[in-house]
């Protein structure tokens, strides 16, 4: 039987007697990933032959703060952690699951209950077959019982189903996606055939047949890019990048750049294809039709002209290109450089 040590700065093995690291642990879980420290406290086992092992906590030095007597630990997020299915705090005191009115809240039935649980908001299970939302640290019901479904796009960190990404959790209804924040107010309605959080928006999908068209939302509510005009939205550190359509069969009709209010600040006239790579430093290198990436201001206005194979974004006054196979950088002045093969 493998096992697993922990270790601190100096090299030292902190792992207490008789017990030893985790591999994997709530929802940092992963065949390849090892045990994860999480505000100051991390799960250990006991080494048997048990396939269920019991686990409990150690602390940095290696200290046993809470027991093992559990079989499914969970990182701690905001002084709890979720394990055989209740909550425990960082003394091992079992949080109760009770409403206000201290009946006790029923919650979604996965033996892996931190697949339900992210930062202080549980998804809880009504008599009604369906979901809602509680605050396990203020006891309190955040969102009645009243969607289909609860969930949250797949993280790659994570994982998970239920992930709480910039403050915003994504609903379901009768097939249809919306979006509602973390404290329960609605951002999207659920009229969308899909919905994913990108860098804290909401984009928003319909399919119309075999294709599908776009549209934006930010974390107030505010729709930004009205979904069925767009055949592409991404967006980027400093902007919103988007291929608007004509017509139902997705014909392009421009690219475009606005920023994240979603004020239109570059618009490239139609062509059959259109790559963006990030707005930075006022400039954005687009590839529009296989012509080349050039680099054009917020005005529409190519600054750098078009003819580099590859290109990324401006960052310290250089962006780096690609020309004739070679990686280099240019300067704003459109003045570039390439290193000795």
């Amino acid at each position: 039987m493998q096992e697993y040590h922990f270790i601190n700065y100096e090299g030292n093995d902190i792992t207490p007697n008789g017990l030893r690291a985790v591999i994997g642990a709530g929802k940092e879980w992963n065949k390849d990933d090892r045990v994860t420290f999480s505000e100051g406290l991390a799960a250990t086992s006991l080494p048997t032959n048990d396939p269920y092992h019991t686990y409990g906590f150690v602390d940095r030095s290696g200290k046993v703060v809470i027991p093992a007597r559990y079989r499914y630990p969970a990182l701690f997020q905001d002084g709890l952690a979720w394990v055989d299915g209740t909550f425990i705090n960082k003394k091992g005191e079992t949080i109760s699951l009770e409403n206000e009115d201290g009946t006790p809240i029923i919650h979604s039935e996965l033996v892996n209950g931190y697949d339900d649980y992210d930062h202080g908001i549980l998804i809880t299970k009504g008599s009604n077959n369906r979901y809602g939302l509680w605050d396990v640290i203020k006891k309190k019901e955040i969102v009645a019982p009243v969607y289909d479904r609860i969930s949250s796009d797949y993280d790659d960190a994570y994982g998970c189903r239920f992930f709480v990404k910039d403050s915003i959790v994504l609903v379901q209804n009768d097939k249809k996606y919306g979006a509602i924040t973390a404290n329960g107010k609605e951002i999207v309605p659920c009229q969308y055939s899909y919905a994913e959080i990108i860098n804290g928006f909401v984009r928003v999908c319909q399919e119309i047949g075999y294709n599908r068209v776009y549209g934006l939302y930010n974390k107030e509510g505010k729709e930004l890019l009205k979904c069925g005009e767009y055949s592409r939205i991404e967006v980027v550190e400093d902007g919103i990048l988007a291929t608007r359509v004509k017509d139902a069969k997705l014909t392009i009709d421009a690219g475009c750049v606005f920023d994240l209010e979603g004020n239109e600040l570059i618009t490239i006239d139609e062509g059959n294809s259109l790559d963006f790579r990030p707005l930075s430093e006022g400039l954005v290198a687009i590839d529009k039709n296989y012509e080349g990436y050039g680099f054009y201001d917020k005005n529409g206005d190519a600054v750098i002209q078009p003819k580099y194979e590859d290109a990324g974004y401006f960052s310290e006054g250089l962006a780096p290109v690609k020309l004739n196979g070679r990686w280099g950088y240019v300067n704003h002045a459109g003045k570039d450089t390439f290193g000795e093969q």
